[in-house]
């Protein structure tokens, strides 16, 4: 009896540790699917909300395309012409040398019209324009080497890179198998990387990394500031950014700042005037500059899809009409007639070179 009470407790208690460490698991089981439910979720989650701030970031693009069409239509680019009843510019005005020009839907909008916006927090809601006109950039086609130079030893480049990387762009791109003096052809690139040079105009600026003489490094300094419009005659002092004035030896913060002050009230409109503002010898550089824009500008629009991150389209404009007829085409535009606009910016501009994507925002950015 006593043996069979002993073996009787002794099964029970195996009994309820069985049903104990199946309880166990099954609890178990379940919190480890619930933490794994609960973890995708948010990922789901986090993942849907990164693609709203996308999809509301190209929303917003867009509508800043819109805005610049209708600026460029008129051809009010880089000047104050919108104002209210009162006389204030409602506005802003759009330089064309690289910079960053915060817009607010506000800020495009006449007064008397935004008591019928029907928008969440109209105030907040902006987007960033970046105009550069290719004039304003060095055209690799017409630099002097010696600027060229130059502006290297700014960037604190070696100079002989110079003669490198302009040869070597020249023999990229040229339908010949013909090496410059510092240059590499295809021969170069196909022993080193497996590739041979493209032997045309580069699609984008970027593809100009591999380009013998050019690193990620150097390109990072000086890439943005380079051109391939091969129409243009010199630069436009009143289109380029700070930085290129640095091409000109000698030059400094203090000329420079001058220069933009005064294209800030007005265009430089040519070489006498530019070289009193200055106070540089800008003469022994005659062909160095065209007092024009080009028709080939650079776009930029961005906006912030989250807090990190921008989301931005870049694109080539090309201006392929004459924009008289284009502002009488414009003035004649009423009710319903908007297919008549689009078709005629279409026919006066094309677009090109097209790019989405996202990039992070600088700590400390103004446009925060």
């Amino acid at each position: 009896m006593k043996r069979y009470r002993r073996n009787y407790c002794t099964n029970r208690c195996r009994s309820r540790g069985t049903v104990l460490f199946i309880v166990l698991v099954t609890v178990i089981t379940i919190t480890v699917l619930v933490l794994v439910s609960a973890v995708r979720m948010s990922s789901e989650m986090g993942f849907m909300e990164s693609e709203l701030g996308r999809l509301k970031a190209y929303t917003l693009c867009v509508s800043g395309m819109e805005f610049l069409k209708n600026r460029l239509a008129s051809s009010t680019t880089t000047k104050i012409e919108y104002v209210d009843a009162a006389g204030v510019p409602y506005s802003p005005r759009l330089m064309m040398d690289g910079r960053d020009t915060r817009v607010y839907f506000t800020d495009i909008i006449e007064e008397k019209f935004q008591k019928h916006l029907v928008l969440d927090q109209p105030g907040k809601m902006w987007f960033i324009v970046n105009l550069q006109d290719s004039a304003g950039l060095i055209d690799i086609f017409t630099i002097d080497r010696n600027l060229f130079k130059n502006f290297l030893e700014y960037n604190e480049i070696p100079i002989e890179n110079g003669d490198i990387i302009l040869d070597s762009l020249f023999d990229w791109m040229d339908k010949d198998n013909l090496t410059r003096p510092s240059g590499a052809e295809s021969n170069y690139y196909l022993e080193r990387f497996g590739y041979s040079a493209p032997n045309r105009l580069p699609d984008c600026r970027e593809e100009i990394v591999p380009v013998r003489g050019m690193t990620p490094s150097i390109y990072s300094r000086i890439g943005r500031f380079l051109d391939f419009s091969i129409e243009n005659q010199g630069l436009n002092p009143n289109t380029m950014p700070a930085e290129t004035f640095y091409l000109f030896k000698g030059m400094n913060d203090g000329i420079v700042q001058r220069v933009l002050q005064k294209r800030e009230k007005d265009e430089i409109d040519g070489l006498a005037e530019f070289t009193l503002i200055s106070g540089y010898n800008f003469p022994a550089y005659p062909l160095a500059f065209q007092f024009f824009t080009s028709n080939a500008t650079y776009v930029k629009i961005k906006v912030p899809m989250d807090e990190k991150r921008y989301f931005y389209i870049l694109f080539r404009l090309d201006r392929v009409g004459g924009m008289g007829s284009m502002r009488t085409a414009r003035r004649s535009i009423g009710p319903g007639r908007m297919d008549s606009f689009t078709q005629d910016f279409e026919q006066y501009f094309r677009f090109s070179s097209w790019q989405e994507g996202t990039e992070l925002i600088p700590v400390g950015n103004p446009n925060d």
